[in-house]
């Protein structure tokens, strides 16, 4: 969901999962990618928005709790 010209939305898909931010510029930014197992579901909805994981050069984390950084190697891929 599009917050401002560069920030987006995106809430937590279900259980151990956590809300995540894009801000894009160069490079895009993406805040707690969230669970793995709900990893699909945030690139669909990034595509949706017309945000391309290739557009995301920095991964930020807020914590080290698997609901915010479990994504982090999968979206790497």
């Amino acid at each position: 969901m599009k917050i401002s010209e560069n920030l987006y939305s995106y809430p937590e898909q279900g259980m151990m999962d956590s809300n995540t931010y894009v801000v894009l510029g160069n490079p895009g930014v993406i805040i707690d990618p969230g669970n793995a197992s709900y990893l699909p579901s945030l690139v669909r909805a990034m595509r949706q928005d017309g945000i391309q994981p290739e557009d995301i050069g920095t991964i930020v984390n807020t914590h080290l709790h698997a609901d915010h950084c479990g994504a982090n190697e999968g979206f790497k891929e």
